[in-house]
């Protein structure tokens, strides 16, 4: 694990991923398309590390733009698309949280190895989880 720190962005794989979705043509198409893959997956399958970040990285995105929740890791793409509109696409992206929270998820067991951090990184993405579930619905 590229792990310097307990952020969706302290992470290469998220930071790998974050870059690729910046890339896209359509970014709300793209984010989409992400967490819709990672939530279709059964509670029975596992989650592997780098699919556990289609759905945390694309999470993050719409929580900044829906919440304004600030990330370390989304300055440039925040001046580099200053306004989408994803509310949308919040509920989907808790879902998808959700699913990165259970334990057939390669990262969560990863971190989970961890016993200083893993409480840390647990609520962080459960406060995530939360923020998208309780976002205002744009009028």
């Amino acid at each position: 694990m590229g792990a310097w720190g307990i952020g969706i962005f302290e992470d290469d794989t998220g930071c790998d991923v974050r870059d690729e979705i910046a890339d896209a043509d359509d970014l709300a198409t793209e984010l989409e398309q992400r967490l819709r893959r990672v939530s279709a997956f059964e509670q029975t399958e596992y989650l592997e590390y780098e699919d556990c970040f289609d759905a945390l990285v694309p999470a993050a995105i719409v929580d900044a733009y829906v919440n304004g929740t600030s990330y370390s890791g989304l300055d440039e793409f925040r001046e580099k698309h200053p306004t989408l509109d994803l509310h949308g696409l919040r509920l989907l992206a808790s879902a998808a949280v959700g699913r990165v929270l259970e334990p057939k998820a390669e990262i969560h067991e990863l971190w989970a190895e961890n016993e200083e951090e893993y409480p840390a990184w647990k609520r962080s993405l459960e406060d995530l989880r939360a923020r998208l579930g309780d976002a205002k619905t744009k009028a």
